[in-house]
C-alpha cells in the first residue's frame, strides 16, 4: 500500500453491486432516490430515453457490440463497452448528464453536503472522500473516488489549490472542485468523437482550467 498505483474500473463497478445488495435498490434507482431527484438533477440518469437520449452528444461508431449494429454512431448509449454488457447501469461509467446538472452537484459539495437546505451526504462523508487516502510521488493524489490536485501532470492544471479534487471520464468529461477558492470547473467535451484517436487530451483539460482558474478575480 502506497507504493504503486493502478487505475481501474473494478473497484467502482464492484461498488455499485454493493449499492444493490446492501440497499435492495438497483443502482440507477437508488442514484435517482437518493442523489438526482432531491437535487433537482433532472436530466440525469442511465439509460436516457425519448428525446433526451436522441438529444445526446454522439460518441463513436459501435463495433462488436451486442446493442448496436457495427457502423452505427452511438447516441444516447453508453460508450464503456463494459458497462453495455450490464445494461448500461454500472458504478464506473454510463451516466448521462447535463452541464447545469452537474453544477447542482459540484454546488453540493461545495457546501459540505448539503444543497438548497437539503442534507445530501454527511460532512464526515464529504471530508473522507476528499482528503488524502494516497500519494505517489508528485504525480499521483487520491481520495476516495476522487482525484486530488498534484504537483505535477494533473488533469486540473496548475492554478487550482492543492484542496481541489475532481475526476475525468474517458469520452471528455471533466469535473473539478476547489473548496479554497470556492468554485468549480465542470468540462464536457467530446474526446471520442467521430473515433478515439485524440491522445493528447489531458492537456486540453489542464489548459482550460488554467483560463478559469486564471480569469477569476477577488
Amino acid at each position: 500500500p502506497g507504493v504503486r498505483y493502478l487505475y481501474s474500473d473494478l473497484n467502482m463497478i464492484l461498488l455499485g453491486e454493493v449499492v444493490r445488495r446492501v440497499d435492495g435498490r438497483r443502482l440507477d434507482e437508488f442514484c435517482r432516490e437518493e442523489l438526482f431527484e432531491p437535487l433537482g438533477m433532472t436530466h440525469t440518469m442511465f439509460n436516457p430515453t425519448g428525446a433526451y437520449a436522441a438529444s445526446a452528444a454522439a460518441t463513436t461508431r459501435s463495433e462488436g457490440r451486442s446493442d448496436a449494429p457495427d457502423g452505427a454512431m452511438l447516441v444516447g448509449r453508453v460508450h464503456d463497452k463494459n458497462a453495455a454488457v450490464m445494461g448500461g447501469v454500472a458504478g464506473h461509467a454510463g451516466l448521462f448528464s447535463t452541464a447545469d446538472d452537474l453544477a447542482l452537484f459540484a454546488q453540493m459539495l461545495l457546501d459540505g453536503g448539503v444543497y438548497a437546505g437539503t442534507r445530501i451526504l454527511s460532512p464526515v462523508s464529504v471530508r473522507r472522500m476528499t482528503e488524502e487516502q494516497l500519494r505517489i510521488g508528485s504525480t499521483v493524489r487520491r481520495g476516495l473516488g476522487w482525484d486530488l490536485h498534484s504537483e505535477e501532470l494533473c488533469t486540473a492544471g496548475d492554478l487550482l489549490s492543492p484542496s481541489a479534487y475532481g475526476h475525468t471520464g474517458f469520452t471528455g468529461t471533466s469535473l473539478w472542485i476547489d473548496p479554497e477558492y470556492d468554485l468549480f470547473v465542470v468540462f464536457l467535451a467530446h474526446r471520442v468523437h467521430p473515433d478515439e484517436r485524440q491522445t493528447a487530451f489531458n492537456e486540453v483539460r489542464a489548459r482550460v482550467h488554467n483560463v478559469v482558474a486564471a480569469s477569476i478575480v477577488e
